[in-house]
């Protein structure tokens, strides 16, 4: 009996050793799995762009605070 390798890169016509083979080879086999894992991986989250805005904001805001803080405490600390 002749199959046609499962691996749409391969589709070559093969003896199976085994009734229920579905690919040619091991190395089609493994293209076949890595290519299902890529196409039914979960997509990334996308970044909010607007909330790190906002952090960064509120960080610059935090170290312009501890600068003058800094300041302060250097001038009490020189007198």
């Amino acid at each position: 009996m002749i199959k046609r390798c499962q691996n749409e890169e391969c589709g070559k016509s093969f003896t199976p050793a085994r009734r229920d083979a579905k690919f040619c080879s091991d190395r089609c086999r493994g293209q076949a799995n890595a290519r299902r894992v890529r196409e039914t991986a979960a997509p990334r989250p996308a970044v909010n762009v607007s909330a790190l805005a906002a952090s960064d904001a509120r960080l610059g805001a935090i170290e312009a605070r501890l600068e003058s803080v800094a300041r302060m405490m250097e001038t009490r600390l020189d007198a």
